[in-house]
C-alpha cells in the first residue's frame, strides 16, 4: 500500500457498520501489506474495560492460526508473552526480533515468541495505541510467508493501526467519544502539514514560525483532540473532516 491508498483505507473502513466488518476490512488492507496474520488485544485494564472481545483477553480480535491460539490460551503463554508486558511501556512500534535481541528476555519468554514464529508467525511487529486515560491497546502483524517490507511500511501500518483503534471504539460502543474541536486556523495548518509527513522542522519553515511555536500548536492539538500522539491525531482529524491531507 502507498500513501495514495490510505485515503482509501480510511474510507472503507469509516463505513464499517460492525466491529467484525471492520477487521475484515483492516485485514484485507494489511494483506496488501504483506501482512496476513494480525491480532488486536487490549493490554491495560483500562483498555480492557472498555471493549470486550470474543476471545480471551488480552486478546480482542485476531486471526493467528488457530492450533497457536490455543495452544497459546490453555498454557496461559499471555502471562509471559514479552509483546504483552513490552509493548504499555513503548511508545513507537518495534519489531519482535528486534526486542528479543534488545531484551533479556527469560526461557518461558523466548519459548513463546519461538513458539509463534514455529506457528508460521513471520518477521512479526507490534504497534502500541495509547488512549487518553490509561488505555493501552496493541496491533500485532505478522506473515505466513515472510515479508521484509515491515521497516520500509511502519509508518504507513502505524496511521492504519491507530485509523483501525478509532474506528474500532466508535464501533464498539465504548465510552470514549470524539471531541468537540475547536483549533485554531494555525493549529489545523500544523495538523495538515504532520498528515503529509512534514517534520517540525519543514512546518517552521513552510508557515513561518519558529520550532516552538510549532510545538506549541501540537500541545494546543492533544489537548483539544484529548490523544497523546501525532499519529492518532492526524488520524481523528482527517475521520472528522477536520483536515483533508
Amino acid at each position: 500500500m502507498d500513501v495514495l491508498n490510505i485515503g482509501q483505507f480510511i474510507e472503507d473502513t469509516n463505513r464499517c457498520n460492525t466491529t467484525d466488518e471492520l477487521f475484515s476490512s483492516l485485514t484485507r488492507h494489511m494483506r496488501g501489506c504483506g501482512f496476513d496474520r494480525i491480532a488486536f488485544g487490549a493490554l491495560t485494564v483500562p483498555a480492557q474495560d472498555m471493549i470486550v472481545g470474543r476471545t480471551p483477553a488480552p486478546a480482542v480480535a485476531l486471526n493467528f492460526p488457530s492450533d497457536w491460539v490455543s495452544y497459546y490460551f490453555e498454557n496461559s503463554l499471555h502471562e509471559v508473552d514479552p509483546i504483552v508486558s513490552y509493548t504499555p511501556a513503548s511508545r513507537v512500534p518495534f519489531f519482535w526480533d528486534t526486542m528479543a535481541k534488545e531484551m533479556d528476555l527469560s526461557k518461558k519468554q523466548l519459548f513463546c515468541l519461538q513458539g509463534g514464529e514455529e506457528a508460521g508467525l513471520l518477521d512479526g511487529l507490534s504497534i502500541p495505541i495509547h488512549g487518553p486515560c490509561g488505555e493501552c491497546y496493541v496491533l500485532s502483524l505478522a506473515s505466513s510467508s515472510g515479508n521484509k517490507d515491515g521497516e520500509h511500511l511502519l509508518p504507513i501500518l502505524n496511521l492504519m493501526a491507530h485509523q483501525f483503534y478509532v474506528a474500532y471504539i466508535e464501533l464498539s460502543g465504548a465510552e470514549r467519544m470524539l471531541p468537540v474541536i475547536a483549533l485554531s486556523p494555525r493549529a489545523k495548518e500544523t495538523l495538515l502539514w504532520g498528515a503529509r509527513g512534514k517534520t517540525d522542522d519543514d512546518i517552521s519553515e513552510i508557515m513561518g514560525i519558529s520550532r516552538n511555536t510549532v510545538k506549541d500548536h501540537w500541545k494546543t492539538i492533544f489537548r483539544g483532540l484529548d490523544v497523546s500522539n501525532r499519529i492518532l491525531a492526524v488520524t481523528i482529524a482527517i475521520q472528522t473532516g477536520l483536515i483533508k491531507p
